[in-house]
């Protein structure tokens, strides 16, 4: 929770699934001007949906200091967040996020995520090695299939992938971390991996490659 509440930009504590409803997004002061609200319904399923919109949201970059996004997360009362996912401004400086959880009563909150990279390590493992890029992105497209998401699925998960490619594990392991942490050496991958959660892993190597050519 406190690495969360660093980076806090609006939030809804305990939202309560009994009848649609919504529920108006208290802003921090890194973004004092930004409104918005979230709509919490139940679906046909018995699952519940959430709709949120905001704005006067301030663009990730002009921070201080300066994000390279925005971060939704849900947190199930007495468990752990949940990334569920990336929001987007607008040029409108607006933005909405849609998605569906089987959370009944959570805290929802967004964040700004500052994750910056060693960019000798970026060049060295993600922007020189020709094959990188596409292993990476086809390696993020399995990992977003896990379940459970933990440090041990995610070790297997990486050898299968290493085995079914015909690569080494050198080819993938480096450009992931750095995608990941940023940096090209540090705490250990896995237990990254399964401390930061499928959906944040995701959109961090969907970010990394977002800074290539």
């Amino acid at each position: 929770m406190n690495r969360i509440a660093s980076r806090l930009l609006l939030a809804v504590v305990l939202c309560q699934l009994a009848f649609a409803r919504n529920f108006p997004l208290a802003a921090t002061q890194a973004v004092p001007a930004a409104r918005g609200d979230l709509e919490v319904k139940s679906d046909d399923n018995g699952n519940t949906k959430l709709k949120m919109k905001a704005e006067f949201l301030a663009p990730p970059n002009s921070l201080t200091p300066p994000a390279q996004g925005y971060v939704i997360w849900l947190q199930e009362r007495g468990g752990n967040p949940n990334s569920a996912g990336q929001l987007k401004v607008e040029k409108n400086r607006k933005a909405s996020f849609e998605t569906v959880t089987p959370f009944k009563n959570f805290d929802f909150f967004v964040t700004a995520e500052q994750l910056t990279y060693d960019e000798a390590a970026f060049d060295k493992r993600l922007r020189i090695p020709s094959e990188a890029p596409g292993l990476l992105r086809k390696f993020g497209g399995v990992l977003g299939t896990i379940d459970p998401f933990n440090e041990k699925t995610t070790e297997a998960c990486l050898q299968d992938f290493v085995v079914a490619e015909g690569i080494s594990h050198a080819q993938i392991v480096h450009a992931l971390r750095v995608a990941i942490t940023g940096k090209g050496a540090g705490f250990g991958l896995f237990e990254s991996l399964a401390i930061l959660g499928r959906n944040e892993c995701v959109l961090r190597i969907e970010r990394a490659l977002a800074r290539l050519p």
